[in-house]
């Protein structure tokens, strides 16, 4: 098959990813369950939804991995308790 100048394939293939869903202009890595991408996820995250400094001093002091994800746990419940009315 032929657009124009470039060739394109009958087939392509496809990798599904169940349960994953990818939002518009967010990233998604393909190697999603690798350590160093969960503490990418939890990094970004809370880089974009924890405002307040001396919390998000808090996670970056953590080295656990299991430790910074339940303080952004529970940093996020409280965002959303305090603005959900």
């Amino acid at each position: 098959m032929k657009n124009g100048s470039v060739d394109l394939p009958d087939e392509v293939p496809v990798m599904p990813l169940p349960g994953a869903v990818l939002f518009p202009n967010a990233l998604l890595p393909l190697y999603i369950f690798e350590q160093r991408y969960r503490e990418m996820l939890a990094d970004l995250v809370a880089s974009t939804f924890v405002e307040d400094p001396l919390r998000r001093q808090r996670m970056l002091e953590e080295a656990s991995l299991n430790k910074r994800l339940r303080l952004l746990i529970t940093y996020l419940q409280d965002e959303i308790g305090s603005t959900a009315i």
